[in-house]
């Protein structure tokens, strides 16, 4: 069971880690990731207030989707562990693993707008499982021994 535990949390992160460093290789990559994170503009969040109610909405869901998994680790670890520390590096450790896959998957979007030709980015993918079929698969298809 612990070997299975170092393979099914170990593997993403080792995958995310090689996607990331393949996305952001590519040409036009660089296009990507300034329209993910190179425009920063404060007055959003005063102006419109269901920014806050949306990212609020996003971090209970991913942290949701672990709720299950923490209430099991919880029911392992010893009565004196320190369950306000571990919640607090799963809470961050999910943090930065979405902001790393930001700049994965922008920095894909990028690159297939450079692909494909497109004017912007909004041209090249939606939202959705578009966004997993059809950003994740360009970028896996540049790696080397790939078949396709």
């Amino acid at each position: 069971p612990q070997f299975t535990a170092y393979i099914t949390m170990g593997l993403p992160i080792v995958l995310l880690l090689v996607f990331l460093a393949r996305a952001v290789t590519l040409p036009g990559a660089s296009e990507g990731i300034q329209a993910y994170i190179g425009t920063w503009d404060m007055n959003i969040l005063f102006d419109r207030p269901d920014v806050w109610s949306t990212a609020v909405s996003q971090i209970f869901f991913s942290l949701g989707v672990t709720f299950g998994v923490m209430t099991a680790f919880g029911s392992h670890c010893p009565r004196k562990s320190p369950a306000v520390e571990n919640s607090i590096i799963i809470a961050v450790s999910n943090s930065a693993f979405s902001l790393i896959s930001g700049f994965a998957v922008f920095g894909s979007l990028g690159y297939l707008k450079y692909y494909e030709g497109a004017d912007s980015l909004d041209d090249v993918v939606k939202s959705g499982p578009s966004l997993l079929f059809g950003a994740y698969p360009s970028v896996l298809s540049t790696l080397p021994g790939g078949i396709y």
